[in-house]
């Protein structure tokens, strides 16, 4: 089953194309209408559907992303834009794991073939 959720969410991410939809893909995913949105980001709503319009030039505040997704509790703008540089995001206690992994590879003489990096 979890194989399957993490395939839609690649899915997903391959057929957002821009930035800008990867936003608004945030706010979906979280369940909320672009009013909603506006509403929670503390943003008048003509402004920010023209934030989250694909074809204006006033594009979505690259200092409000990191807002935008703690409202909207997802990553997805983060995860898309790690997506599109043929990477993927994990959590820092995920370099804790690999450490321990490393150390205890090295203390068995066994060859370490990754590097840690942060």
């Amino acid at each position: 089953m979890e194989e399957i959720i993490e395939l839609d969410y690649r899915q997903t991410l391959e057929s957002v194309s821009t930035l800008t939809e990867a936003m608004v893909r945030c706010f979906a995913l979280a369940g909320m209408e672009p009013q909603q949105a506006a509403w929670e980001m503390g943003i008048d709503y003509c402004h920010f559907s023209r934030m989250i319009r694909p074809t204006d030039s006033r594009n979505f505040p690259p200092d409000l992303i990191v807002k935008a997704m703690q409202k909207a509790g997802n990553k997805f703008p983060l995860h898309w834009l790690a997506f599109q540089m043929g990477e993927a995001t994990y959590p820092l206690e995920m370099i804790s794991i690999l450490k321990g992994i490393k150390e205890a590879l090295e203390k068995d003489g066994k060859p370490v073939r990754f590097s840690l990096y942060l």
